[in-house]
């Protein structure tokens, strides 16, 4: 179903696709993107935008305790794992299954040990839409298509907090469940035109403090809407922040996006690049497990094509797990 829905995304609008109303429609594609940063106050920052972070950066759903099971890696928490959403600090009892986690963790003789686990919701917000069928909804003026219909409870006008994975302008919901909160919070990509900031697909007022955005980082917005703007109250740049030390690998479950540079994806959402020279193109429309070497770009050595439904991919991921060698891993030169 989702699927089908994802080859579709691009001649749906929200407004049509059986909605009901309170549609305010999809954010207009970002043209003319510039790599430039915004400083009212002036300054100049010449950091890449990727960089030295983390020791082994994972990017995926939770899909088992016993420890955190996330890409189908056994990760070990500890007394010292620090646990975090997009409003501060949160306990372990917090994170629950299907929750989309940004972790920095430490390779050992002991496993893996996660030093930072963070719930990176895409999206936070007031559902403005709800599909006739059930399949999808709107929040934040992005369509949200659900990975079965047992998540869409949701009705219009509840404040809801969703985990997935970006494809394009929509996001897979995973997961979702009501928000105690009354801020917009928006988790994705920057991407810039001449004269607008867009995060994630959401178009921002420009902040008159001194937060530089570059397009293709990672940035993570919190605020409320003015019309069909975003006027932050906080804007927090990137996604790790090296809790374990410099960035040597990464493992990235998510859709790939065509670019105009070399190797022509990325992943959607990440904020992180691909080396120039890999062979992405079998990947394309498929939900993939990636993982590789880090070094500024993501060298992804791998790829695992992974099912679409959420209990499929934890049965492969569990595969993995059990067979490191699976077969199924497709290498990517």
């Amino acid at each position: 179903m989702v699927r089908d829905l994802i080859t579709r995304r691009r001649l749906m609008k929200v407004s049509g696709a059986g909605l009901v109303a309170g549609s305010s429609g999809l954010v207009a594609g970002c043209a003319g993107i510039e790599d430039i940063g915004f400083d009212p106050l002036g300054r100049e920052d010449r950091r890449p935008i990727e960089g030295g972070i983390g020791g082994t950066g994972i990017v995926g759903l939770l899909t088992e305790f016993s420890s955190l099971i996330i890409n189908g890696i056994k990760v070990e928490t500890t007394a010292t794992t620090q646990y975090s959403n997009a409003f501060g600090s949160i306990l372990k009892r917090d994170v629950d299954i299907g929750n989309s986690l940004t972790v920095e963790a430490l390779n050992g003789s002991n496993g893996v040990r996660a030093q930072r686990v963070h719930v990176t919701h895409p999206l936070i917000g007031r559902v403005q839409s709800v599909a006739t069928d059930g399949r999808s909804l709107e929040v934040n003026g992005i369509l949200v298509l659900l990975e079965n219909q047992a998540l869409g409870r949701a009705k219009m006008g509840d404040w809801i907090r969703i985990s997935g994975v970006w494809s394009g302008q929509l996001v897979i919901a995973s997961q979702i469940e009501l928000a105690p909160e009354s801020l917009n919070v928006v988790a994705g990509e920057v991407k810039r035109t001449k004269d607008s900031i867009f995060i994630g697909g959401v178009e921002i007022i420009k902040p008159s403090y001194g937060t530089i955005l570059r397009s293709g980082q990672f940035a993570t917005a919190l605020g409320r809407f003015e019309g069909n703007l975003l006027n932050t109250s906080r804007i927090i740049p990137g996604r790790f922040i090296g809790a374990a030390g410099p960035l040597q690998q990464l493992s990235i479950e998510g859709y790939l996006d065509r670019t105009r540079t070399a190797p022509g994806f990325k992943v959607s959402g990440l904020g992180h690049s691909f080396s120039q020279g890999l062979q992405l193109s079998q990947f394309s429309g498929e939900r993939t497990l990636f993982e590789g070497d880090y070094s500024g770009k993501f060298e992804a050595s791998r790829g695992l094509i992974l099912p679409q439904a959420f209990d499929d991919r934890r049965m492969a991921l569990q595969g993995r797990r059990q067979n490191p060698a699976n077969e199924a891993w497709v290498k990517i030169s």
